[in-house]
């Protein structure tokens, strides 16, 4: 029986030490399941019924077992640690009923006086008051490319220059028009 017990104790410590790595387990934490895995092998052994199973197959599917417990219990507790995930959409109740997105109530790292929200706010009104076929190109403008939002308005590029000629007027007119290198340099980059 001696034999037996070394070759279990060399299969549980081999065990934990592959897990490490797996699911955030460090070393420390494979002496820890390396006990862990033999304390359960020691509670259940009574439950052997050698006319059912060798010794050596019982051993080594109480081990998986419990290494998979052990794996599913360690990454539900990465998942979300107890804390509930909410999206960024998701309205908040203000006072006196206005509701606000939580997304609206995050800070701009890049705006710490205020100027790009102010700017933004500035945009979003102009676009709200320009005629149905400049708000969309605006929009358009947004993510695309002059080529791709031609194609999309079914024009050319020469036709949709003429319009953007325009908004940059109507734009300028309402204090919006070409930045400054000072002013540009705190508003985050189109691409970053």
């Amino acid at each position: 029986m001696g034999d037996t017990q070394q070759i279990i104790s060399e299969m549980i410590r081999r065990k934990a030490r592959q897990l490490v790595g797996k699911a955030g387990i460090t070393i420390c934490d494979a002496e820890d399941i390396e006990q862990d895995l033999q304390v359960d092998l020691l509670e259940r052994m009574p439950k052997y019924d050698s006319s059912k199973a060798d010794l050596c197959r019982f051993v080594k599917k109480l081990i998986r077992n419990r290494i998979s417990k052990l794996l599913r219990e360690r990454l539900a507790k990465k998942r979300g640690n107890g804390h509930s995930i909410s999206s960024l959409n998701e309205m908040l109740g203000a006072s006196e009923g206005n509701d606000v997105e939580i997304s609206e109530t995050i800070p701009d790292p890049h705006d710490q006086d205020g100027r790009i929200a102010e700017r933004q706010a500035i945009v979003t009104e102009v676009i709200e008051h320009l005629s149905p076929e400049l708000r969309e190109l605006c929009e358009l403008l947004k993510t695309m490319s002059v080529s791709e939002a031609a194609a999309i308005l079914k024009t050319d590029r020469a036709n949709l220059y003429r319009r953007i000629r325009r908004l940059r007027e109507i734009f300028s007119d309402e204090g919006l028009g070409r930045m400054s290198s000072e002013t540009a340099d705190t508003f985050p980059s189109r691409n970053g």
